[in-house]
């Protein structure tokens, strides 16, 4: 099993690190390449081709396909979006730490006042914080489906209704948003 990865029989141990990130540099390149969305079924498809020994020889002259199951990705459903909804007193409330702010608000959602005839707030996900460059420093947040960045005056302190997730879902698998993951805790 060894031999397959490190292409010969015996192997110095002290070389094993520098084949080591060799071997997972290029994964890791040939896997960002090859990793697409599944329009079938939602799923993501991983696709395998043509792996290359480092003599230029082909292992394998098959294409392979693994499908990544769904368990990384979570539902969007009330009960799942409200562990990690934050409201606006919270937010403001976690401004004041401004060193922990940013880890601790992307990826989150809140809900903001928008100014759509049909809804008058939206459920959104925070993608970036930015400082504001006029005088009062104030915070904006980068909010998904929004071209415009968000102070947190915005922000609404109220729950969210059903409605406004059913929405956020209909944005996801319209590919407007990302899919909300659960791989990607955070500190």
């Amino acid at each position: 099993m060894l031999q397959t990865l490190f292409r010969r029989k015996i192997v110095n141990r002290n070389s094993i690190y520098r084949i080591l990130t060799t071997h997972l540099a290029e994964n890791l390149d040939r896997l960002e390449d090859e990793i697409r969305l599944s329009s079938e079924d939602d799923d993501f498809v991983l696709c395998k081709s043509q792996q290359r020994m480092s003599s230029g020889k082909n292992c394998t002259g098959k294409e392979v396909v693994i499908d990544v199951q769904k368990c990384c990705f979570a539902a969007i459903i009330p009960e799942n979006v409200k562990l990690v909804y934050l409201r606006k007193s919270l937010v403001e409330k976690l401004s004041n730490e401004i060193e922990t702010f940013e880890v601790k608000v992307i990826g989150s959602f809140v809900r903001v006042k928008s100014d759509l005839p049909r809804n008058s707030h939206l459920l959104v996900q925070v993608t970036g914080v930015k400082s504001s460059s006029s005088m009062s420093s104030e915070i904006l947040l980068q909010v998904s489906n929004l071209v415009k960045e968000v102070p947190i005056s915005k922000l609404s302190d109220d729950d969210f209704s059903k409605e406004e997730c059913e929405d956020l879902c209909r944005r996801v698998k319209g590919r407007h948003d990302r899919k909300a993951d659960c791989c990607g805790a955070r500190p």
